[in-house]
C-alpha cells in the first residue's frame, strides 16, 4: 500500500509539472488561470478544469453564453395554464458545472466579501 501511495504522489508531481510546462508555455491560458483565481472560492484545480473545458473564456461573448454552455441557466417549464417552476437547465458541461458549484460554496464559506453578500 505504501509502494502504491508512492507511486500516486509522483504520478501527481508529474502532471502538474506538465499543468505547469504547459501555461508557462501559452502565456494566454497562463493569465485567464491567474484571473479566475483571484475570484473567491476558484482555486488552482477549479481554474484548470475551467480553461480546459472551455478552450478559452475569451471564445465567449458574454456571462450568459458562459453559463449557458455550462448548464446553469434557469429555464422555466409551463404548459398552458401550468407552471412547474424554474430549475437549471442542465443542458451543458456536467463537470464544469459540478466545479463552478464546488467554487460557489467555498466561496459562501470564505471571510471575502464574497461569502458576506452570500450568507445576508
Amino acid at each position: 500500500m505504501t509502494q502504491l501511495i508512492k507511486q500516486l504522489k509522483e504520478a501527481q508531481q508529474a502532471l502538474e509539472a506538465c499543468v505547469q510546462q504547459t501555461l508557462d508555455a501559452q502565456e494566454k491560458l497562463q493569465q485567464e488561470v491567474q484571473m479566475l483565481q483571484s475570484i473567491p472560492g476558484i482555486g488552482p484545480v477549479v481554474s484548470l478544469q475551467l480553461v480546459a473545458g472551455t478552450g478559452s473564456l475569451s471564445r465567449f461573448s458574454s456571462s450568459a453564453a458562459l453559463v449557458c454552455f455550462v448548464g446553469m441557466d434557469v429555464r422555466m417549464r409551463q404548459s398552458g395554464k401550468h407552471e412547474a417552476g424554474r430549475h437549471l437547465s442542465k443542458v451543458g458541461h456536467a463537470a464544469l458545472r459540478k466545479a463552478a458549484y464546488q467554487a460557489a460554496v467555498a466561496a459562501s464559506r470564505s471571510k471575502s466579501c464574497l461569502g458576506c453578500f452570500i450568507g445576508r
